[in-house]
């Protein structure tokens, strides 16, 4: 709805696979949602290029990945 591009894994496929992607695509953010996140109504956000992680509800994540 906000334009952002995005890809999934429906391969099930592990984190570490799924960020070797990532790089290889040169994709600047991943969004990672496991159980952890999911019970605390949050997603983490990497950032590839610095490699720092920030766990924040979907909507602060929208608006990072807008600026």
């Amino acid at each position: 709805q906000k334009g952002i591009k995005t890809d999934s894994d429906l391969l099930s496929r592990g984190v570490a696979k799924n960020l070797e992607y990532v790089n290889s695509q040169s994709i600047p953010f991943a969004i990672i949602v496991g159980k952890k996140e999911i019970s605390a109504h949050k997603v983490l956000l990497k950032d590839m290029s610095s490699g720092e992680e920030t766990l924040m509800t979907v909507q602060e994540c929208i608006n990072k990945l807008l600026l």
